[in-house]
């Protein structure tokens, strides 16, 4: 796994990282795709701001894509982020612990970058 942060607009070189104060973008490079970090954290935080989502929910609660909603949610299932419940014939998502854990440290790197 190797990962860089970007930022979004005029970068900033520090330690090797690219970043912005605004706005922390990191992207990792999983097994088999690149994955921003801030995408996971917009999901997760959807969900537990929401409850259980499934995929068309997630499109319209979190402001996403449905490809990038289903990517996600495939990616977040496989490393434990969220599980799956089934409710009649409806796929939905849950934030695990484990997803929880990542909620609070994103927002604490992110409170790290605020101006004093």
């Amino acid at each position: 796994m190797s990962g860089v942060l970007m930022r979004e607009a005029q970068p900033k070189l520090i330690n090797g990282y690219i970043i912005d104060t605004t706005r922390v973008v990191g992207v990792i490079r999983l097994e088999k795709e690149a994955v921003e970090l801030h995408t996971i954290y917009k999901i997760l935080k959807c969900l537990y701001d929401n409850g259980e989502l499934n995929v068309s929910e997630m499109v319209k609660k979190c402001g996403v894509s449905y490809t990038t909603a289903s990517k996600y949610s495939t990616i977040l299932r496989e490393y434990g982020f969220v599980e799956v419940e089934v409710k009649g014939r409806e796929k939905k998502l849950k934030l695990t612990e484990k997803g929880m854990e990542y909620l609070l440290l994103f927002t604490r790197l992110l409170s790290l970058f605020k101006k004093a």
